[in-house]
């Protein structure tokens, strides 16, 4: 065969597939090397064209195109120079690169192909086709080495961990599991926000939040309100911006309460809505606070984004940058404001891990999440969060007791998790504060909690 690209990749396939080939079947040049990188990405833009259709997913948003490319050949290259280094041969890195990229390049396209596709059974498998991957990394770097350099099994064994290193440095920061999250992907950004500077950005800031807080009217003395705020912070993703809008409208629906603003990172809602940052929460709860009657009235403070074990993401897109809520500052914040009675609703992966530095007597505290674990309702399908559904759809439709409401959307997530496949349930939390019941009873206008006592922490079982 003289085609020297065809029998590259032909032989990439062999290798992937553990059949007989050998260093010979392999043309080795840069312009192999180029050519190789350049299938990769015609690969996946053809994948996603054939899919999605041309045009309505952007290749390079969020980097993950960039990136993905970028930090495959560097630490491809990288890797292949510190074998060829420790064995005194680096006369031999673009052979190990060639023979691996076409190997890499064959389990490359059924694997994007399955995240593309993304078939329910794939959650719950996941973790073990990227150790399997690794595995295969391992394998397949062994034999590499054998076939290029025929030397001792030590330094077969090593440098093939250092194959694995790269493609588990890759598949972590990269992000190859979601690599064809298309919830991700937008149509290039023509929006007149786009074209606006960090100084235009913030500076609109005071004049939306007055506007918004001069909405929000004083209470009675005698009469105890609820005053909510309902803060999405994460605005690459408009399953945020839905959630709050909805929370918002559903708090005033259900819990008759008429002092409700929300506060959200979304290009859509910029020139309408507050953003949902530090600065303007901190603002937004002073403000309330001196329209409250501090013994009587209920601050009501739902937050949704993404979360970590330290607290919410807050990122506003167009890459303007932003300071993200962990666990101190929102209690911080809080104190700050002298706010004495709060019912506290998070809905973020790992929102659990919040719950102590925000509970004290006269707080409860509602998480979608146990500490450490995941919760669901972000993919590109999704209205709302799964919690959120529960919660403010289905639980709220049949009590407006905040407890019970918990009770009946706990049960409604852990079938849908379940109806769903995902790998591990996110547990919804809840803490009651030890005056909680005797202050939430006070609200007349329905009613917010069960007459007997629970314990004051509860998750959901298995």
């Amino acid at each position: 065969m003289n085609n020297w690209y065809i029998k590259n990749l032909l032989s990439g396939l062999k290798l992937a597939l553990f059949m007989r080939c050998e260093r010979k079947d392999f043309s080795v040049s840069w312009h192999a090397f180029i050519t190789i990188a350049l299938t990769f990405i015609l690969a996946q833009f053809t994948i996603e064209t054939a899919l999605y259709g041309n045009g309505k997913y952007e290749l390079e948003y969020y980097d993950y195109w960039s990136e993905y490319h970028a930090s495959l050949a560097a630490l491809i290259l990288l890797a292949s120079y510190i074998i060829c280094a420790s064995l005194n041969r680096t006369d031999k890195i673009l052979d190990i690169v060639i023979l691996f990229y076409n190997a890499f390049f064959a389990l490359f396209i059924p694997y994007c192909l399955l995240h593309a596709i993304s078939p329910d059974w794939l959650s719950g498998i996941n973790k073990n086709i990227e150790n399997l991957i690794l595995i295969w990394t391992f394998l397949i770097m062994f034999r590499i080495i054998y076939m290029v350099f025929n030397c001792e099994l030590k330094p077969q064994i090593l440098s093939a961990l250092v194959g694995v290193v790269a493609i588990y440095t890759l598949n972590s920061y990269v992000y190859l599991g979601e690599f064809y999250d298309t919830y991700t992907a937008s149509p290039k950004d023509t929006s007149p926000y786009a074209k606006l500077t960090d100084e235009e950005v913030f500076e609109k800031q005071n004049t939306l939040l007055a506007q918004a807080l001069a909405r929000i009217k004083p209470s009675k003395k005698g009469t105890t309100d609820i005053y909510g705020v309902s803060f999405a912070s994460y605005g690459y993703q408009d399953v945020f911006m839905r959630e709050s809008k909805y929370v918002a409208k559903r708090i005033g629906e259900t819990l008759k309460a008429e002092n409700t603003i929300t506060l959200i990172n979304n290009k859509e809602t910029f020139f309408d809505t507050p953003m949902a940052d530090a600065t303007n929460l901190r603002k937004t709860l002073k403000n309330i606070s001196k329209k409250m009657q501090p013994d009587e009235d209920i601050l009501l403070l739902y937050l949704t984004s993404h979360g970590t074990d330290t607290g919410l993401l807050a990122e506003i897109n167009n890459g303007h940058s932003m300071r993200d809520i962990n666990a101190a500052l929102l209690a911080k914040i809080l104190k700050e404001s002298g706010i004495k009675n709060k019912i506290i609703i998070i809905s973020a992966c790992d929102s659990g891990a919040m719950i102590d530095a925000l509970k004290d007597d006269n707080t409860l505290i509602i998480t979608d999440a146990a500490k450490d674990n995941d919760s669901y309702g972000t993919d590109k399908e999704d209205d709302i969060g799964y919690f959120a559904e529960g919660y403010f759809k289905q639980a709220l439709s049949k009590t407006t007791q905040l407890d019970k409401a918990f009770t009946i959307a706990k049960k409604y997530v852990f079938q849908k998790e379940t109806t769903h496949k995902k790998e591990k349930h996110s547990k919804p939390q809840i803490y009651i504060g030890k005056n909680v019941r005797k202050i939430l009873a006070g609200y007349r206008k329905v009613d917010l909690i069960g007459a007997h006592p629970s314990s004051a922490r509860q998750d959901i079982k298995n």
